[in-house]
This record gives structure tokens, C-alpha cells and sequence, in this order.
């Protein structure tokens, strides 16, 4: 049995800041951007207004591409069940919840992007997840 193929890379440099950060298709944001961060930025909103996912992009620009955070991220949030709760083996993740609209269909993706600010000039990088053709 072929296991679907998802996309996960990302290069980060240490030595950036994030100026902007945009988010298409991740958990509650359609489309969302951040422009003009500085070193230290206060995020405020109301309850379920998408704060800690904002910081799980963070998060996950920052992990190189390494998928655990996203696991982290739902075990935090309780987005998981065991079929078997007496062994609590075999966790199955529910991955709907990453998506906007907690919908995935064959063709979901969700993009996460970085503009950096810095001394060199780099080309902005980006992580976007879902199959792949």
C-alpha cells in the first residue's frame, strides 16, 4: 500500500527576524497576514481568535520541516483519540482540525510564509503541507 506523500521543507537562518507572516488555509485563517513585526510583538484577541495559532505557524516555520509540532500542537489541544483508551496505544490524530473550515478533501493544503528581515538579502521562505500529486 502507497502512503501519501506530503510536502515539509523549510531553510532558516538563526540570524533573521520574521517581518511579515502569512498563513492561508491553517486551522481557523483562510488568509491572514502580520506586517511590519518587530523583535517583540503582542498578540491580542478573544478567546478562539486564533492566537495560538498564529504562535503553532511560528512554530512550525521554525521546526525545519519537522512535523512533531504539529503532533505537539494536537495533543495539546486534545485533537486526538485512542481506539483503545484502557491501552491508549495507536493515537490517532485528527488532522481535519489543521485545515480551515476542519475540512480536508484530496486536494487540502495549508500554506505558512515568512518574509525575514536581515542583513543579507534572502528569498522568502515558505512550508506548505498537504498530498502531493
Amino acid at each position: 500500500m502507497d502512503l501519501p506523500k506530503f510536502a515539509g521543507s523549510i531553510m532558516v537562518n538563526m540570524n533573521n527576524m520574521i517581518a511579515e507572516l502569512e498563513i492561508t488555509g491553517f486551522r481557523r485563517f483562510e488568509d491572514f497576514s502580520l506586517h511590519d513585526l518587530g523583535r517583540v510583538n503582542l498578540l491580542v484577541g478573544s478567546n478562539n481568535g486564533g492566537k495560538t495559532s498564529v504562535l503553532e505557524a511560528v512554530e512550525l516555520l521554525a521546526s525545519w520541516g519537522d512535523l512533531r509540532p504539529l503532533f505537539d500542537a494536537m495533543t495539546r489541544r486534545g485533537e486526538h483519540r485512542w481506539p483503545d483508551p484502557q491501552t491508549r496505544s495507536d493515537v490517532e490524530m485528527d488532522i481535519c482540525r489543521l485545515f480551515y473550515g476542519h475540512m480536508m478533501e484530496p486536494d487540502s493544503q495549508f500554506s505558512i510564509s515568512q518574509s525575514l528581515l536581515n542583513l543579507i538579502p534572502v528569498v522568502p521562505d515558505q512550508i506548505t503541507f498537504g498530498r502531493l500529486p
